[in-house]
């Protein structure tokens, strides 16, 4: 068993969720504090570490400067988990939602599944007493957070 699990769903909003196996916990780092991304994968470097990583491709539809800075996102990741000689695992959002949700967990709106609101309901099956939200002001839950947290979730269950 790893040390460290890092879960990361990236994104301009996106988050690195990580779990201490030894401490039984959970902590998180928001993407767009690229020091604190740095700092946490340099320690998580020296320990044994596994980084799973949503596989993403260009939203369509989506214009090319976001794109552009989506992509720019996801290859300072890559390049951040590689320098610091992390084993990494790329996984599609339909591989480990697969894996996580249960059929209790879907969301159904208007024939449709809902992506976030099912992997909501999911995240706080498996982990009842975890924070989603970004921070301790927000009311709201953080679907990056909960994306991050099943990301984490399936590297561990596929012992990664």
């Amino acid at each position: 068993m790893r040390e460290i699990v890092i879960g990361i769903d990236p994104g301009s909003k996106g988050v690195m969720a990580c779990y201490h196996t030894i401490l039984n916990e959970y902590s998180f780092v928001n993407l767009e504090d690229t020091d604190a991304v740095a700092i946490a994968l340099n320690a998580f470097g020296h320990s044994n570490a596994v980084v799973c990583i949503e596989h993403v491709k260009a939203l369509h539809g989506a214009g090319s400067t976001s794109t552009f800075q989506f992509g720019r996102s996801v290859g300072f990741i890559l390049g951040m988990v590689t320098a610091f000689g992390i084993p990494i695992c790329e996984v599609s959002p339909q591989r480990w939602q697969k894996e996580m949700w249960e059929p209790q967990d879907k969301v159904v709106i208007e024939g449709k599944v809902n992506t976030k609101q099912t992997s909501m309901r999911c995240a706080k099956r498996l982990h009842p007493t975890l924070d989603f939200r970004r921070t301790d002001k927000c009311k709201k839950l953080d679907d990056n957070r909960v994306d991050a947290t099943l990301i984490c979730d399936y590297a561990i269950r596929k012992n990664l």
